[in-house]
């Protein structure tokens, strides 16, 4: 059965034989399949909108991933988490998914992945209104990416200096009232 297909009747279908093979991983003691396997029905519920079980299939699948040693996945699905939190607006539960994912980068060592999750925090944060908080997570970013070096990372650099120079600019517009009203009281 193709699971990527866009019917929801088939993907309804592939959730059926999904729950199937899950019984069938867990009676034989096979986490990292049934981890992968839970992926697969948190992006099937997702594409059906049921969130929750979309939530609880991420959040099982990234702690079998973590309890297996393959935290490159575990990683991969605690972004998938915080991407299906963010989409619902649960902010909250969004960064805590990413910080989680986060922290295992930083003990991975994987410098790159760690400044992608700091970014896409930050593109949180500020949407949210945590521009001052943003501001933390895109300078951690911008420190990783001049030190790995690499042309790629050095462009990606630049753009978020950039991104924070413009947001600085204008976070000084919108205090520029207070500070004047501080001054001249």
């Amino acid at each position: 059965m193709d699971l990527t297909s866009r019917s929801a009747d088939t993907r309804e279908q592939a959730i059926v034989v999904l729950q199937q093979e899950l019984v069938r991983l867990r009676e034989s003691g096979a986490p990292a399949r049934e981890a992968a396997t839970l992926v697969k029905l948190g992006q099937l519920y997702a594409d059906l909108s049921e969130y929750p079980r979309a939530v609880e299939s991420y959040e099982q699948a990234a702690k079998l991933f973590h309890e297996a040693g393959d935290n490159r996945n575990a990683i991969d699905t605690l972004r998938a988490l915080g991407r299906t939190h963010t989409f619902i607006r649960q902010r909250a539960q969004a960064v805590n998914a990413f910080e989680r994912a986060l922290a295992l980068c930083r003990e991975t060592g994987d410098r790159q992945y760690e400044a992608n999750l700091l970014v896409e925090i930050s593109t949180l944060l500020s949407r949210g209104g945590g521009r001052r908080q943003a501001l933390t997570y895109v300078d951690a970013a911008i420190h990783i990416l001049e030190q790995l070096g690499d042309a790629k990372s050095i462009e990606l650099r630049n753009r978020l200096a950039l991104w924070r120079v413009q947001f600085t600019g204008y976070e000084l517009l919108v205090t520029l009232p207070d500070r004047l009203r501080k001054m001249f009281g």
